[in-house]
């Protein structure tokens, strides 16, 4: 049986596609079927495949650009209508409540840093990761362009000097939960300047070097920093729960690894104090043989090293044990 579809989240993901390009664009696309898949549905099930391709007759779609993968936006809004009574207004309600708690956001920016343009100013660890970058920042067109040849914003890795120069700038967290509240801050902070910023394009934003950071420590979050606890492994997976996404098998396969491991450390745990236990019981029942040794009439006069090459104990320990009992007696 599948899943309800999620149409918050479709819609969501679907007015990201709109604004993606190159490889966002693709991951965009595929965050739209993963969100189709869980509730039983496909591209074909929102809009017939001419619709997209533009090659249908009317001229609401004729007009449309073949190219584009979000062509099928008003027809997803169709079907959604006709799905469900009333979709239509309840996202414009929703759009309105959206754009309520954004400039209550906004305001409450401003009312933190003091003004609009405080707000702006890098936070010191902010300004630590972009002087430590500058050197590797190209400018086109009076934006920054690349970062050492790579776009932070755009799919892909980054060059091991950037992130030996943002290692070097700044330590990275060490455990999960320092990486959460970095990848906090990082998120809070791109919000507080998107909101200060609205409407003004899109490099307005964090900085390259900044999203490169934000991106390394989230890898170290999902992928690098291994749990030490069961408690570590349960935030890793609430985390990935949390995150607005459907995990892939990529992002739990470490999670995954963390419970593995404790496992394999709690059957070690459990096997030393096993052979503790063991070996104390030995220790004991040796003692005792030694006492019931001594406290014979026929063995009381053998020697201490006769007894404990008997017992499998060292002459000493039948010595101590011998003077215990003649003190007691």
């Amino acid at each position: 049986m599948t899943d309800p579809i999620d149409s918050n989240r479709l819609r969501k993901t679907l007015a990201l596609l709109q604004q993606a390009t190159g490889g966002e664009e693709l991951a965009a696309l595929a965050a739209v079927r993963r969100i189709l898949d869980a509730g039983g549905l496909s591209l074909s099930d929102l809009v017939p495949v001419n619709s997209i391709a533009g090659t249908r007759g009317d001229d609401r779609t004729s007009s449309r650009p073949p190219s584009s993968p979000f062509a099928f936006k008003e027809d997803f809004d169709d079907f959604m209508e006709r799905k469900e009574p009333g979709y239509r207004a309840r996202m414009a309600a929703e759009q309105a409540e959206i754009a309520r708690q954004n400039a209550a956001f906004r305001q409450s920016v401003i009312a933190k840093y003091g003004s609009e343009a405080a707000a702006l100013c890098p936070t010191p660890l902010e300004q630590a990761i972009n002087d430590a970058c500058k050197p590797l920042i190209r400018v086109r067109a009076g934006y920054p362009d690349d970062l050492d040849g790579c776009n932070p914003f755009l799919f892909g890795g980054l060059p091991a000097r950037v992130v030996a120069v943002l290692k070097a700038a700044v330590p990275m967290p060490t455990t999960l939960q320092k990486a959460a509240s970095e990848v906090a801050f990082w998120e809070e902070r791109d919000h507080e300047i998107r909101s200060i910023m609205e409407g003004c394009p899109i490099e307005q934003r964090l900085s390259l070097a900044c999203e490169a950071r934000r991106q390394m420590v989230m890898d170290a979050l999902q992928y690098d920093i291994r749990a030490v606890s069961a408690a570590d492994a349960i935030f890793r997976v609430e985390f990935l729960l949390n995150s607005g996404t459907y995990p892939t098998e990529k992002e739990l396969q470490p999670a995954l690894d963390d419970l593995r491991a404790l496992a394999a450390g709690e059957e070690n745990r459990q096997a030393m104090v096993q052979n503790h236990s063991s070996a104390t019981s030995s220790v004991s029942a040796r003692r005792s043989e030694v006492i019931r040794l001594l406290s014979h009439p026929a063995t009381a006069t053998l020697a201490d090293r006769q007894i404990a090459r008997q017992v499998g104990v060292s002459p000493q320990t039948v010595g101590n044990l011998r003077r215990k009992l003649a003190t007691s007696g």
